[in-house]
């Protein structure tokens, strides 16, 4: 806890969406630095689809999370004063489509409206207008930079060796450039939390979740909203691109990542009018931090003061509205009742400590 006026020292490890969004939010109430082994967003960020997915079936302790996650999108867009979010909206094909809450069953004629270049696989679809997408690295970049015009520090190419306490308080960094002094420390630091919290006896139920995403040359926009179905999800950002999500399946192989890109790639040329021109640019495997309950990880930690622990699946869709609710509960003191159901605390039957730098 700092006193007086004095602007609270808040470190954050991890330079990714959350990462990002955490300092950002942070930095005009606190003295941020943000701490990541590489360059900005190049981690797991950089292999995100982007998709900002709000009505796909979750956990009931994060449902209303997730269901902020939209309006958070937008006063962020409105803060940052700029269109980085395509709001195209989701179109979605099932064998059994049940409509949720913002979501509508839309018959052959309007999804032909929505997308024309797409051969449909079934007659009906559900259409989601309020969801979008973003470019994960860009977002990310935009965030550091705002927050380092609110006076926040940036340190890149800086892994942390050690996190050292005294009196069970977090106290010191210890990174490849020195020691970093820290009263408050934010770790979002992906599925690297795990390693980074071991020394200090905490273990975390977490796990690296592989998935892909391909890179497709285009000649024009063929997709105009964002698609998925049991065969592709794809999205289209600019005429010259289209990005595909793939389930990981193996290492190599008929199933590795190279041979499940090939004949995705052939999926989606035939799905499309006029496909057949797409290429393959990139094949890219991502490890996604998820907990083992699949429940966002998001607070306090009993055995460590000082130390506040921001790790989920997915970072995309909630960076916006964790941001703000971890800053703010970083700097009020107060519990975010919306966080409820992540709290690490879940795992032992503890009650949330403080949170307040």
């Amino acid at each position: 806890m700092t006193a007086g006026n004095q602007r609270p020292n808040v470190v954050v490890i991890g330079a990714g969406i959350v990462g990002a969004s955490i300092a950002y939010h942070l930095s005009t109430h606190a003295q941020v630095t943000i701490i990541d082994k590489g360059q900005p967003g190049l981690g797991v960020t950089s292999r995100a689809f982007g998709w900002l997915n709000t009505t796909a079936p979750q956990p009931p302790e994060f449902a209303g999370l997730r269901g902020l996650a939209i309006a958070e999108y937008h006063r962020l867009q409105h803060e940052l004063g700029t269109a980085l979010i395509n709001w195209t909206g989701a179109l979605s094909f099932s064998e059994t489509p049940s409509p949720t809450d913002g979501v509508e069953l839309i018959g052959p004629a309007r999804v032909q409206q929505l997308e024309p270049h797409f051969k449909a696989p079934m007659q009906q679809a559900l259409f989601a207008p309020q969801e979008g997408s973003i470019d994960p690295v860009a977002m990310t970049r935009l965030l550091l930079e705002r927050a380092q015009a609110n006076g926040a520090r940036l340190l890149t190419d800086t892994p942390v060796q050690a996190i050292e306490c005294r009196d069970g308080a977090v106290e010191t960094l210890v990174t490849a450039g020195g020691r970093i002094t820290c009263e408050c420390l934010v770790v979002a630091a992906g599925t690297e939390c795990k390693a980074l919290l071991q020394p200090l006896g905490v273990t975390l139920p977490l796990h690296p979740s592989p998935s892909i995403l391909l890179r497709l040359r285009a000649q024009g926009q063929l997709v105009h909203t964002l698609i998925a179905s049991d065969e592709l999800e794809i999205r289209q950002p600019t005429p010259e691109l289209i990005l595909a999500a793939e389930d990981y399946l193996d290492a190599d192989g008929e199933d590795g990542p190279e041979a499940i890109a090939l004949r995705a790639l052939n999926t989606i040329r035939k799905r499309l009018h006029g496909g057949q021109g797409l290429e393959l640019l990139s094949t890219e495997v991502g490890l996604r931090p998820m907990p083992d309950d699949r429940i966002p990880i998001i607070g306090t930690l009993p055995s460590v003061s000082g130390l506040y622990l921001a790790v989920m699946h997915s970072g995309v869709t909630l960076a916006a509205v964790i941001g703000r609710l971890v800053a703010q509960e970083l700097i009020e003191g107060k519990l975010a009742t919306e966080l409820q159901g992540c709290r690490p605390t879940r795992f032992s039957g503890q009650t949330p400590p403080a949170t307040n730098c």
